[in-house]
């Protein structure tokens, strides 16, 4: 069986304008801000808000506690967090207990059976890192 050059190429040029049966969500450059959504969905939307069974996840203060936990909220946040990686860290903006003062809240180090939680310090190099993000 032969090919010809010119039945590779057009053969590649299909290849290359195919659409892709799902749409992958673009690389996070973890320096800059990102959301951290879940859904169900194992497409990409510009708009989050249309995918399936979609929750944001956001900072919260357990009964004004320093040490802020993760929770999952549905459609309709009033606002929506920013985060981002760096050193194996996780950050993200917030207001202190109470609402009072702003701070960067920092993850912390992750251990088996222990949750992650967000403090308002910064304690050095952590462990965390994207998957397939």
């Amino acid at each position: 069986m032969r090919f010809s050059i010119f039945t590779l190429a057009a053969s590649l040029a299909a290849l290359a304008t195919a659409s892709p049966l799902v749409t992958r969500a673009p690389i996070i450059n973890s320096t800059q801000p990102f959301y951290l959504l879940t859904t169900n969905s194992p497409t990409y939307a510009q708009n989050s808000s249309l995918l399936p069974n979609v929750s944001l996840t956001t900072l919260f203060d357990p009964y004004y506690q320093p040490n802020y936990l993760l929770r999952l909220i549905g459609p309709g946040y009033g606002s929506v967090p920013q985060f981002t990686l760096s050193q194996g860290v996780l950050h993200c903006p917030g207001q202190g207990p109470h609402g009072i003062g702003n701070y960067v809240f920092n993850s912390t180090d992750v251990h088996t059976g222990s949750e992650l939680q967000f403090r308002a310090q910064y304690e050095g190099t952590g462990d965390l890192t994207l998957e397939k993000g």
